[in-house]
């Protein structure tokens, strides 16, 4: 295993326009080597934490404590619709 730090994401305070992000958004959003590409990913801020499901998996935390549970196809539009009240 690589013990070196890799730079995945670089912030600054820089004021930006909307329009600046564009590019990048829709590189995110089509490409196939995207990430947001590769699998379900459905993700959503909550007053304590997020909560997070991606092709097999909810993850729910709540300010220090986090959970990952496996879930069913099944389960998928239930848990959509109770946690982001998507029909």
């Amino acid at each position: 295993m690589n013990n070196e730090w890799n730079t995945q994401f670089r912030f600054s305070k820089t004021p930006r326009e909307y329009d600046f992000f564009n590019e990048i958004c829709h590189w995110n959003q089509t490409n196939t080597q995207s990430k947001f590409t590769q699998q379900t990913i459905v993700t959503i801020a909550t007053p304590n934490g997020r909560v997070t499901v991606t092709d097999e998996h909810i993850i729910i935390t709540n300010d220090d404590q986090k959970s990952k549970q496996a879930y069913s196809t099944s389960e998928f539009n239930t848990i959509l619709n109770y946690y982001f009240d998507i029909n």
